[in-house]
């Protein structure tokens, strides 16, 4: 069973992320969805992050993208 998107309270955004890790290239690839209260996508970003060292890194880049 997978996890459901949950809208956020009214006037308010959420803002997911989520991350790919390659060690053998030392790259990441991540997104990034804005969406409000009504599921309207307010705003995404693809990106590729390169000379990221560890899991941890591509984690913590993703989610400063994200802000």
């Amino acid at each position: 069973m997978g996890v459901r998107w949950v809208p956020p309270a009214q006037l308010n955004v959420k803002v997911n992320v989520d991350a790919s890790f390659s060690p053998v290239e030392n790259k990441t690839s991540s997104g990034v969805v804005v969406r409000d209260g009504e599921r309207q996508i307010m705003g995404s970003c693809p990106r590729t992050n390169y000379q990221i060292p560890s899991v941890f890194i591509a984690k913590a880049t993703t989610v400063v993208q994200g802000l």
